[in-house]
């Protein structure tokens, strides 16, 4: 994290996807971090996610928005202060035994709620189709 932090521009947005655990370990000075993250103002958004969305782990993950500038000219509303946490945690179907995923109204209604909170008007209505999974493993 503190590397993506290093390397964000003055204007700089990044997202990531990190475990669950990132949102309240101790271990190893996360704790810390978290906090001067939070104190410099950069979390813009977290998104909570459901154990079992990916292939390689069944533990539930979390995804990361950082901005470096949370005032932009006009572009989008003043979010100084502000963090927008979504718990997304119930939101998914399961697909088989061990898999689940989000659906694309489950993804667009996320997609939604940053982009209103952020002062935006439209939301990507022109995303590409998504990947669905290869019954046979990962896609």
């Amino acid at each position: 994290v503190q590397h993506i932090v290093h390397h964000l521009a003055p204007a700089g947005v990044a997202g990531f996807v990190l475990a669950n655990g990132s949102m309240s370990s101790n271990q190893s000075g996360e704790g810390e971090i978290r906090r001067s993250l939070i104190e410099a103002d950069l979390v813009d958004c977290m998104v909570a996610l459901p154990g079992q969305l990916f292939y390689s782990t069944q533990i539930p993950a979390c995804l990361w928005f950082l901005s470096r500038n949370k005032n932009p000219s006009g572009k989008m509303r003043d979010r100084r202060g502000e963090v927008l946490f979504i718990d997304a945690r119930k939101l998914a179907v399961m697909i088989s035994r061990v898999q689940c995923e989000l659906t694309d109204e489950v993804i667009d209604r996320i997609a939604g709620t940053v982009a209103a909170w952020r002062g935006r008007d439209a939301v990507m209505s022109n995303r590409p189709e998504p990947r669905r999974p290869r019954p046979d493993g990962p896609a």
